[in-house]
This record gives structure tokens, C-alpha cells and sequence, in this order.
């Protein structure tokens, strides 16, 4: 479930997988499939995480069903079959992953996993901060494009020190949190 732009956010795409299968916008079986994908990238270790563990468990004993555009190569005898087999999949661990989803969204939903960040700046970028009521960072410079935070505030204090003291006479370090 990548976005428009193509590129993969692991975990703002698994939140949106558990939604998706939470409205019944995705089959379970295939929000199971999608999930455990991106378990690698959510969580330090899937086999011992409750939620991703069964979606692991459900994706890797369906792996033989079909589903999307594979379906079309199939008999209508071998997709009545495999249909059933599905439906009692779904009605077997239906309840079971609805809970994993919500408990995704739980876990990792905005607010759930927030991060520091540290953005060492000189006086006039921290005057236009000011003028914002400290609410957003200006637009990069041409001659700067890139907005450069960091996790370690001693660094940022570094930095500070290091390069915007010496090209401005002074050095300053904001602090600020990202919900993920």
C-alpha cells in the first residue's frame, strides 16, 4: 500500500494495511500477506511479536491460494475450492487478526511513536522559527537544501558550535518531536 508517489513507508503502509483490513477494503488473508512484508521494517523482531507473528503464520500457510491478478489463470472448479478454503481461514482467524490490526494501529498510530529531533540553526534561521510562534522552520535556502536534523543533542550542540558560531556569531539548537 505504498503511496501515490511510489515510494514505500513501511510503517505509515502497515498502519494503512491494518485500517484497510479493519474496513474490509483488503481481504484478510492478503492484509496478512502485506503485513508480515513489512514486518522486517516495523518491528526489532517479528517472531516474537504477538500481532506479527500471526500475520507471518497466516501469509506463509496460505501462500499457495490465489489472489489479484492470478486468479484469471485459474479453473473455476480449483477457485471454488481454494474460495472455500479461504472463507474458513477468515472465519477461523478472522477474530484473531482483527485484534492484531487494532493493536497495530494502537501501537504504532500517530502519537505512539514519537522521536526527539535536534536542528542546530543560527540567528536568522531561529528569528524566522520565532516569527512562525516556533510552529515550523523556514524554506531551505537555494544554497542549503537539505534539512538536516539530528537524534543527539550534543551534536546539535556540536554543530552549533562548530559552524553556525563561526559563520554568524552565534549558535542555537531547537528541539522538537515527530509523531511517526
Amino acid at each position: 500500500m505504498s503511496s501515490d508517489t511510489g515510494k514505500s513507508w513501511p510503517l505509515r503502509d502497515a498502519l494503512d494495511t491494518a485500517r484497510a483490513v479493519l474496513n474490509h477494503e483488503l481481504g484478510m488473508i492478503e492484509g496478512c500477506i502485506a503485513l508480515a512484508r513489512y514486518a522486517h521494517d516495523v518491528v526489532p523482531n517479528w517472531a516474537i511479536d504477538q500481532d506479527f507473528a500471526l500475520f507471518g503464520a497466516i501469509a506463509s500457510s496460505t501462500d499457495h491460494l490465489p489472489f489479484g491478478q492470478v486468479r484469471t489463470r485459474w479453473s473455476a472448479t480449483a477457485l471454488d475450492k481454494a474460495d472455500a478454503e479461504i472463507a474458513e481461514i477468515d472465519n477461523r482467524h478472522g477474530e484473531a487478526v482483527r485484534r492484531a490490526c487494532e493493536s497495530i494501529i494502537e501501537r504504532f498510530g500517530a502519537g505512539k511513536h514519537t522521536v526527539t529531533l535536534f536542528r542546530p540553526v543560527g540567528p536568522q534561521e531561529l528569528d524566522l522559527i520565532a516569527k512562525s510562534k516556533f510552529r515550523e522552520f523556514p524554506p531551505r535556502l537555494p544554497d542549503q537544501p537539505i534539512f538536516y536534523p539530528v537524534t543527539n543533542e550534543a551534536y546539535a550542540t556540536q554543530i552549533a558550535r562548530d559552524w553556525n558560531v563561526k559563520a554568524s556569531g552565534a549558535g542555537f539548537v531547537t528541539r522538537f518531536n515527530v509523531d511517526g
